[in-house]
């Protein structure tokens, strides 16, 4: 039998609560540098999530501790965290264990450069969602096992298993605590049984959750919109400008990122902007802040009613839309689109981007 190196990266977990039978090592990621940590409160949020794995857990293995956040404040930085996972993926490290997160946009590609090459090794990482159930890195990841918890007494214990998720949260695990931070090491809990059976690589890993799991397609009526309207912490409506392209055909490539919509899309972004396409045609892809507007469409869901869900949960500071002519009609009537833009060339994008900046303020 395998015995799997499980990592978790919090605010530290105390020795005192780790069975002897346990091979133990605390260390603290500080600017780059990793120490041995001598002093850790007993009751640590990294500590709490620990005994929820080890209440869960039924093989062996080695545990290491890495904090990264305060105990007092509960902050951090993304750049101790990206270096924590760094220093995992050249350590040895077969299981994540991420009671934490961030929503920053500006932390995307970091970590997302530091989860791709954990990924590349075989590394599994177990993220938890926010517990406001918005967009958060790097729970959101495609190489990342996002979780949430539920208390739906019909469901009980069971590990839920939800097949394209429109959040990119995959798994759901029962907990009383009403955190997604504890519902998060009952699926690494998991994970490192599989990992400890032979199991290596995300897909293998995924499937065997998905076996042994609940099963719910994104289609399925109780995640439906509503489901996930309730998950949401705050409910607002749009309030952000929104920027129509009309698409004049179905093209897979209609924001494809040599086209000028992309690119004025990326102007905004490298100006400080949260800005997203929620699109009609492509998947969602996190690193490019797309985000399919596919969901629960064949269900009765309107579109505007898609696009303020994906609002609230993306929560962008500007919205472009890769749409129908026929959606952006639709959209006009309810009053949500504030520009629709026709054609342009790359060349006019900086031009562009003055005068929406302009009118938009």
């Amino acid at each position: 039998m395998y015995i799997p190196t499980v990592a978790f990266i919090d605010d530290g977990i105390h020795k005192t609560i780790v069975p002897q039978c346990v091979s133990y090592n605390s260390l603290v990621m500080d600017e780059g540098v990793v120490y041995e940590n001598q002093s850790i409160g007993h009751l640590a949020h990294g500590a709490e999530c620990y005994r929820v794995f080890q209440d869960f857990v039924n093989v062996p293995y080695r545990l290491i501790s890495l904090k990264v956040m305060d105990h007092e404040s509960q902050t951090g930085n993304c750049i101790n965290l990206a270096k924590a996972l760094e220093w995992c993926n050249i350590s040895g490290v077969d299981l994540i264990n991420l009671s934490i997160g961030t929503r920053q946009c500006s932390d995307l590609n970091l970590l997302y450069r530091v989860a791709a090459r954990l990924a590349e090794k075989n590394v599994i990482i177990v993220a938890a969602c926010s517990n406001n159930n918005t967009l958060t890195y790097p729970a959101c990841f495609p190489m990342v096992i996002g979780v949430r918890y539920h208390t739906d007494l019909e469901l009980g214990s069971s590990i839920v298993y939800i097949d394209e998720p429109y959040d990119q949260i995959e798994t759901m695990a029962f907990s009383t605590s009403l955190s997604n931070s504890f519902a998060a090491p009952v699926i690494s809990a998991k994970v490192c049984e599989y990992i400890s059976a032979g199991c290596n690589g995300l897909d293998a890993i995924r499937g065997k959750l998905r076996h042994d799991a609940m099963k719910y397609g994104s289609k399925n009526q109780k995640f439906s919109q509503g489901f996930y309207r309730e998950l949401l912490t705050e409910w607002r409506n749009i309030n952000v400008p929104v920027v129509a392209f009309p698409m004049k055909s179905s093209s897979k490539t209609s924001f494809s990122t040599e086209k000028p919509n992309c690119r004025l899309m990326s102007f905004f972004a490298d100006e400080g902007y949260h800005a997203v396409c929620f699109s009609e045609t492509q998947f969602t892809d996190i690193r490019r802040n797309i985000f399919s507007l596919s969901l629960f469409r064949d269900t009765e869901v309107n579109l505007y009613d898609r696009t303020e869900l994906l609002y609230n949960f993306v929560q962008p500071d500007i919205i472009f839309l890769d749409i129908s002519v026929q959606s952006t009609r639709s959209l006009n009537t309810t009053g949500c689109i504030d520009i629709t833009l026709e054609e342009f060339q790359v060349d006019d994008v900086p031009c562009i981007y003055r005068w929406l900046v302009n009118t938009l303020n």
